[in-house]
């Protein structure tokens, strides 16, 4: 019985001129839906599809598989049901070579082809995981050791990661770290670029940092909420004498500190340090006593806003903004250090775990991922001649499993 989709489904498998992209739960049929559009494209007898000009990556061997088998399934039902059809014969005779695998396969296939423009040996074999995990341990072993002996700020460094009962962890602590870094397109020259901008930016004022632009924000929601509503409050007790000679004072300077508040958080100039200063001098004035007949219930709400505006003041300035300027800039100089010994620490590893790799004439995934975005991708981010080259070879790209992309396999598709 033929398959009903949902309208979604139906839209994602006849959408045609822009990139698709189906997000949905697990199980609810993304992959039946890419299968269908593939098979639509395919048998569509207006303007029909060529498999060959096709790439069809997923994740795992099964899933290419199973891909293939249904693309077989659906040409060879509809190839009986218009036997003299030279399309879709041709296209069960491409099958067979069709560019439908994993996304390493599809990676590998690229390296074979380019082995002497990346200085590559043709003898080179994949490593196995465990075979890989021993020889990176060793390695990260060594390259440890050597910091202990020729880096005095060492141990100091390492004390960010692991204190003197884990020494040990060290080596898969930085592997891990390592491994993470991998995912982004710039690796370990990553953490070279954050060194380099948190020791330029320690020189500013904090909200004009990268890192302080977020403390900027929240302090710009936090008096962007309270100044109506304090404006409100003491706009409705100046209207009474009564409260207003009670209540007046008190809430006209939580007012007027809102204000002073909002505008040091559009600053970025000196913003951190103006905002501090105020939340330094800031010393609420307590209510006096209101007769209880000219309580009421809006009252009691602007009472309420007001002593929720001076707990968090009090909170902000505890917590969020209890570090000087000067204690900022030298913690973002000790930051900018250390991420700079991390970077020298994994750049000195990959070097040498890479010069073993070679003696040994191995690669890893992670090294078929990097060579493979080497070819295609130049150091601007922009297309290599191979890949212009390369991408000639399809109309269509179709990725199962989008969602399990990092950064590289992304920019790479692209």
């Amino acid at each position: 019985m033929e398959r009903k989709w949902t309208k979604a489904q139906q839209a994602a498998i006849d959408i045609r001129g822009k990139t698709v992209l189906v997000s949905a739960a697990a199980g609810s049929g993304k992959t039946a839906t890419l299968t269908e559009r593939i098979i639509t494209r395919l048998t569509d007898k207006s303007n029909p599809a060529d498999i060959s000009k096709m790439l069809i990556v997923t994740f795992t061997r099964a899933a290419a598989a199973e891909l293939r088998s249904r693309i077989f399934a659906a040409l060879s039902e509809a190839l009986a049901k218009d036997p003299t059809s030279k399309h879709l014969a041709s296209q069960l005779m491409k099958l067979g070579s069709a560019h439908i695998s994993t996304i390493d396969s599809f990676y590998f296939e690229l390296i074979q082809s380019n082995l002497s423009s990346l200085g590559l040996s043709n003898s080179l074999r994949i490593a196995d995981d465990a075979e890989y995990a021993i020889l990176s341990h060793r390695v990260m072993e060594n390259v440890i050791s050597d910091y202990y002996e020729n880096f005095a700020t060492f141990p100091a460094f390492v004390e960010c990661f692991a204190g003197t009962k884990q020494l040990n962890l060290l080596p898969d602590i930085f592997l891990d770290i390592d491994q993470k870094l991998s995912s982004i397109p710039e690796g370990v020259t990553f953490l070279n670029k954050c060194a380099s901008r948190t020791e330029s930016e320690a020189e500013l004022d904090f909200f004009s940092t990268s890192y302080g632009k977020v403390l900027q924000q929240s302090t710009k929601e936090f008096v962007d909420h309270f100044l109506p509503l304090l404006t409100e409050a003491y706009d409705f007790i100046a209207g009474d004498e009564n409260i207003y000679e009670k209540y007046g004072e008190s809430f006209n300077y939580d007012l007027n500190v809102c204000k002073m508040l909002s505008a040091a958080a559009q600053n970025s100039a000196n913003g951190y340090s103006q905002t501090q200063e105020i939340l330094d001098g800031y010393f609420p004035i307590s209510l006096k006593r209101l007769n209880a007949k000219f309580s009421s219930d809006e009252l009691t709400r602007y009472k309420e806003i007001r002593s929720e505006f001076t707990k968090k003041v009090r909170s902000l300035g505890e917590k969020a903004f209890s570090k000087s300027p000067e204690t900022i800039k030298l913690a973002m100089e000790n930051t900018a250090a250390q991420i700079n010994m991390l970077y020298c620490l994994l750049k000195d590893f990959e070097n040498a775990v890479d010069e073993e790799k070679k003696r040994m004439g191995l690669l890893t995934f992670t090294d078929i991922r990097r060579y493979t975005l080497e070819l295609l991708v130049d150091p601007c981010g922009n297309p290599t001649d191979i890949a212009k080259q390369y991408s000639e070879q399809f109309d269509e790209i179709y990725i199962d499993e989008y969602q399990d992309v990092d950064r590289v396999q992304d920019l790479i598709f692209r």
